[in-house]
Order: C-alpha cells, then sequence, then structure tokens
C-alpha cells in the first residue's frame, strides 16, 4: 500500500497483523484504519484499537434488525414452507450468494 493509505477490514476471517497495523498508523504509513473483525470476538475492553485516534472500530453488524420487519419476514417464511416445502429468498449456491 501507498504511504498515507487508508484500510477498511470487512472480511470475516483473522487478515489482519494487528501490531504491524498500529505500528504503520504510529509512524503515518497507514492513514486511517477501519476494522469490522477482531482476532477475538467481541474485542477486549483493554484492546488498544478501541482508543487510537485514527482507528474506527464498527459493530459488525451488517445492519439493525427491526423485530417487527423480522418478525413479518419469519412468519413469511414459515407460511412458504408449510405450503411448498420451501422457504423463498435464501441463498442461491448457484449464483454465489
Amino acid at each position: 500500500m501507498k504511504d498515507g493509505a487508508s484500510f477498511v477490514n470487512f472480511a470475516r476471517c483473522r487478515i489482519v497483523a494487528v501490531s504491524a497495523l498500529l505500528a504503520h498508523l504510529d509512524v503515518g504509513r497507514l492513514r486511517h484504519v477501519v476494522l469490522d473483525i477482531f482476532d477475538q470476538e467481541p474485542l477486549p475492553e483493554d484492546s488498544p484499537l478501541w482508543d487510537h485516534p485514527r482507528i474506527t472500530v464498527l459493530p459488525h453488524i451488517s445492519a439493525p434488525t427491526d423485530l417487527q420487519s423480522a418478525s413479518r419476514i419469519v412468519a413469511v417464511n414459515i407460511k412458504s414452507y408449510r405450503k411448498t416445502n420451501e422457504i423463498q429468498h435464501t441463498i442461491d449456491i448457484a449464483r454465489g450468494y
């Protein structure tokens, strides 16, 4: 990466060497880092990642869940499954998601 770059990690695996990341931030090689996943979940309270001025820690969620809309989706899925033995809008492995 070029000096002064920003880094965003939304990966779902351990790919960041935290000590190296902090070292690059501290000397200015990285400008800012956004992290959504950590070697240890939840991130320990004493982690230096929480307080670093150039690190943004995200809550590791794709989106907030609204109980009313989620309940409706579950009810529709149950009804569909009982009627057709299938659940709509599920993962399509052939399409890759």
